[in-house]
């Protein structure tokens, strides 16, 4: 079966079995959404309206169908959640020979980063954001979910794992017979996250149990998944990663993801007001807020993913996440009472 791409002409079988499926009558415009690391989307614009196509490649579509279940009952919560369009046998998930997919109508609205975001702004998403905790741990989407999840467990990465993963990558790049700018970035980045790891490594977080709530969250409320319109968020998108997290988690990581900026640092009066907005539509202690952020902190030191992308999957996507999470990283070492201020609602 042929696969999807810009041109609707020439989409092949794929394209032409879902529009059977999904009853879309005429397709006039196909367009491949470059945004986005973790699945396939693009734009259709047929005779009925416009809508975005989504290929799941980072959930499988028993996972999917469970999450998009939920999906109309958080819209009845009145919160800014798009609802899956059904194929015409009642499914939320198409599966092909080539993968699976779903369909969503077309949302406007615009991706604004965290850093450009007003005071008032990153107020109204910090409560966003509890509310969308407050309804997925309801009786009612807890129960359609599995019911209120067990705790998972909050594995710390040892030291030495860090480290020779961190020097895997460094033998790697020395390798390389034509290095780019790229490379030898990362092996400046390398040695210097290996400092980094022998200088901080007596403060990692202790034990596999975090603290504070766990519930169901959604796993990745970054700018990419946020539309904006008319200064508030007007679409919460890629609800295929909703999981049983420590509340806490998602708070501190939702911050760290939205308010970075360009050299490094993190927006700390930004944080602190989004923080506090959560606070006060789902107050969490100021203990399981502090755990999460050292969890998180630790994570970011021995985490490789984008170069597991690079060099091990041939994907240079997260390049530039890599780029931007080391000066990161580098800076948060040295304000780490500050930023854990912010996580607390103070700047």
């Amino acid at each position: 079966m042929g696969r999807l791409n810009d041109d609707p002409s020439n989409a092949g079988d794929a394209l032409a079995a879902l529009v059977a499926v999904y009853g879309l009558e005429s397709v006039t415009k196909v367009s491949f959404i470059i945004e986005g690391l973790m699945n396939r989307n693009w734009r259709l614009e047929t005779t009925r309206g416009g809508f975005v196509l989504k290929q799941l490649l980072d959930v499988s579509p028993t996972k999917a169908r469970r999450n998009f279940m939920v999906l109309a009952a958080l819209a009845e919560f009145g919160l800014p959640v798009p609802v899956p369009m059904p194929a015409s046998n009642g499914d939320l998930v198409v599966e092909l020979e080539d993968g699976a997919y779903c369909l969503f109508e077309w949302a406007s609205g615009a991706h604004v980063r965290g850093t450009d975001l007003t005071p008032a702004e990153s107020a109204k998403f910090g409560e966003l954001v509890g509310s969308l905790h407050d309804a997925l741990n309801s009786d009612r989407i807890s129960d359609a979910l599995g019911g209120p999840p067990e705790r998972p467990r909050a594995d710390v990465t040892a030291p030495e794992s860090a480290v020779a993963e961190a020097e895997r990558f460094l033998a790697v790049v020395e390798a390389l017979k034509d290095p780019h700018d790229f490379d030898a970035t990362v092996a400046v980045d390398l040695r210097q996250r290996l400092k980094l790891i022998n200088a901080y490594e007596a403060h990692r977080p202790e034990g596999v149990v975090s603290i504070g709530p766990v519930g169901w969250t959604h796993g990745d409320l970054q700018y990419r998944n946020l539309l904006w319109s008319d200064s508030k968020v007007s679409a919460v998108l890629d609800w295929d990663r909703i999981g049983a997290r420590p509340l806490a988690d998602e708070v501190v990581r939702t911050a760290q993801v939205q308010f970075g900026l360009p050299d490094g640092q993190l927006n700390l009066e930004r944080i602190a007001t989004f923080a506090s907005a959560y606070q006060s539509r789902f107050p969490l202690s100021a203990e399981a807020l502090v755990d999460a952020g050292d969890r998180l902190w630790w994570k970011r030191m021995t985490d490789f993913w984008p170069l597991i992308w690079h060099y091990d999957k041939g994907d240079s996507g997260p390049d530039d996440i890599w780029l931007a999470g080391e000066r990161q990283l580098a800076w948060w070492c040295e304000h780490r009472a500050e930023v854990t201020a912010a996580f607390l609602g103070n700047a």
